[in-house]
């Protein structure tokens, strides 16, 4: 999504590019009140869908909440070849920013299952609770489009805190949009005015800051977070 030159009250606004489509500039991304105002007018105007929904988003998580690094591995090993690992390293840049992935060596080899990528998160000082509500909108994004482009790969997620281990796992029957919902909370049927955009999706999480320490599979035939363990 480019904004292309135009005239705001008395300020021009220079040409941007939004932080998905130019993870360069998510230090910098707005450039002006009014930069600020057209990307989200613009975002509004999108179709209401889970993709539009991870984008509106995101749009202000870059800015004001920075991530902490992902540590990032597949299993099996070996279905992680050059074309692969890059393809995942685009989506780890455009999701996370620059240099923030850091790809680990798989040492716990799952036998008789398919391939699956690993996520997790840590975060001194912060309960697992809490790191997973920081980091739900870049992770929406990753997650998201890893399944697109490897929809016959297992997604997990995992958070390390102080209270313990948080463990999210998108099956291969969870769709895109299910993903979206399963991190955003359902997609609005109608738009979000822009001075309610921040805290409507501050208000949003798809019911993870209600779970604990634990492991939880998305169910999209029950909108919410089974745990495995039960």
């Amino acid at each position: 999504m480019v904004l292309r030159r135009l005239r705001a009250r008395d300020a021009t606004v220079r040409t941007v590019r939004h932080p998905i489509q130019n993870p360069k500039v998510h230090e910098s991304w707005f450039e002006s009140t009014a930069a600020h105002q057209a990307s989200i007018t613009n975002a509004n105007r999108r179709p209401r869908t889970a993709e539009g929904a991870i984008r509106l988003a995101t749009v202000s998580e870059f800015k004001l909440r920075p991530l902490p690094k992902i540590d990032v591995y597949g299993l099996p090993a070996a279905a992680i070849d050059v074309k692969t690992r890059r393809l995942l390293d685009k989506e780890l840049r455009a999701a996370w920013g620059e240099r923030q992935a850091r790809w680990q060596t798989a040492n716990n080899p799952v036998l008789d299952s398919p391939p699956t990528l690993y996520l997790s998160c840590n975060e001194e000082g912060s309960a697992v609770g809490a790191i997973a509500v920081k980091v739900r909108i870049g992770l929406a994004h990753l997650v998201r489009g890893v399944r697109r482009r490897l929809p016959e790969w297992v997604i997990h997620f995992s958070a390390r805190g102080t209270d313990g281990e948080l463990q999210l796992v998108w099956p291969l029957d969870v769709g895109l949009d299910d993903i979206a919902e399963s991190l955003l909370g359902r997609v609005p049927k109608q738009r979000v005015p822009k001075s309610e955009g921040r805290r409507f999706w501050d208000e949003r999480d798809g019911g993870i800051s209600l779970l604990g320490p634990g492991a939880y599979s998305w169910n999209p035939k029950r909108h919410g977070w089974q745990n495995l363990n039960k």
